[in-house]
């Protein structure tokens, strides 16, 4: 059984599931209520306040039985409520990290079922009256990678994205940066792509020779054309919206000054804008098995070349693969950046792990920025 989704969205909303996540809870009182939890000592907080009843445990009661099941259960510790006739009692001791989720009817007007537990409760040990089986199979997280591919599960990562774009934007408000701030999700018409699969630039075989010289995790082969078409999309978006312009300069050094205008304010901006220059002006350097530079660099040259003025660096073949030198080298990076939310989810690489890496390195964000398929997938 799938554990569905962490957040409120259109899914859990088709489902008629409303769900309660450990911040969500919230205590609704007056002046006069308030007043009373700050007269609380501290020594009462964290023994006998601990058991009236306010911690780990809520009460459900159908709205018609309200005040008088609150009048019953008024006074009493949490272990002492006993269960309602028309409603219940959940008590969770040492339950910290509270969850929920309410189930509606189809037409979402009444609740039918709600579910309670903590960050401790093991659903592959839980079951209830009458089922003969746990609510979920025991699995490793391995395991349950492996069978949600079978399943046909698509690991895009956009919910998680999107949430962390509106922490990072939050962040932003209460820590303004200093510099390159960052702009927030595209609307999508701003975005470029998706563009013709097959000016692509990168194969297969040249994923893999980057892959195996990077020493990165693997990618699923259910997984590898999602994977592979979003990498490639985020390149051809970059070359566009900064190749493009640099090729109009009279020389490599100065297309190299273009993209890299300015040294990075971290060290990963450092880092990745010393490399940039390198690779324009030294093309074949650092060369790996396996990874063609100038048959990618003539890749690269047909994608530039109706896109650029005549006269541009495009026609120097040196340009083209020293841009093939970036290309591989920021797809490196790309799988690097991946692999550990990967590893800390106990998968091979996924859609999700490209986009999240790519999010949590700040000069990637803004390398990437305008990819549409990064942000909306193929829509």
């Amino acid at each position: 059984m799938d554990s569905g989704s962490k957040w409120n969205n259109e899914r859990t909303s088709r489902e008629g599931v409303l769900v309660i996540n450990r911040y969500d809870w919230i205590i609704q009182c007056g002046k006069e209520e308030e007043e009373r939890f700050e007269e609380v000592p501290d020594e009462l907080e964290d023994s006998q306040f601990r058991d009236v009843g306010l911690y780990n445990s809520l009460g459900i009661v159908d709205y018609g039985h309200g005040e008088k099941q609150i009048a019953e259960w008024k006074g009493k510790t949490a272990k002492e409520r006993v269960q309602p006739e028309h409603g219940a009692w959940f008590y969770i001791p040492n339950g910290e990290y509270m969850f929920a989720r309410f189930g509606f009817d189809d037409a979402h007007s009444a609740a039918r079922s709600f579910l309670f537990f903590t960050t401790n409760t093991y659903f592959d040990q839980t079951t209830f009256r009458g089922l003969s089986k746990s609510l979920r199979l025991k699995e490793t997280p391995e395991e349950s990678f492996e069978r949600k591919l079978r399943e046909g599960y698509k690991y895009e990562g956009f919910d998680m994205l999107n949430k962390m774009v509106d922490s990072t934007m939050e962040m932003q408000q209460i820590y303004p940066p200093r510099s390159d701030i960052f702009e927030g999700r595209p609307v999508e018409s701003e975005c470029l792509g998706p563009y013709d699969k097959n000016l692509h630039i990168l194969k297969e075989a040249d994923f893999e020779a980057i892959r195996v010289a990077a020493e990165t995790l693997e990618i699923p082969s259910l997984l590898q054309r999602p994977v592979f078409d979003l990498l490639n999309e985020m390149i051809l978006s970059y070359l566009e919206q900064f190749v493009i312009p640099a090729s109009t300069e009279d020389s490599t050094f100065a297309a190299a000054a273009t993209l890299c205008p300015k040294p990075g304010t971290t060290k990963d901006e450092t880092y990745h804008r010393n490399w940039v220059k390198t690779y324009v002006v030294e093309p074949h350097k650092d060369p790996i098995p396996g990874f063609d530079f100038d048959a990618v660099g003539s890749r690269i040259k047909n994608f530039l070349e109706p896109r650029c003025r005549n006269g541009s660096l495009v026609n120097n073949n040196g340009f083209s693969t020293g841009i093939a030198s970036i290309v591989r080298y920021l797809v490196a990076e790309l799988l690097k950046d991946a692999s550990p939310v990967s590893r800390d989810n106990k998968r091979k690489i996924t859609p999700s792990d490209i986009r999240l890496g790519a999010h949590f390195d700040k000069e990637f964000r803004s390398m990437f920025r305008l990819c549409r398929l990064y942000w909306y997938g193929y829509s």
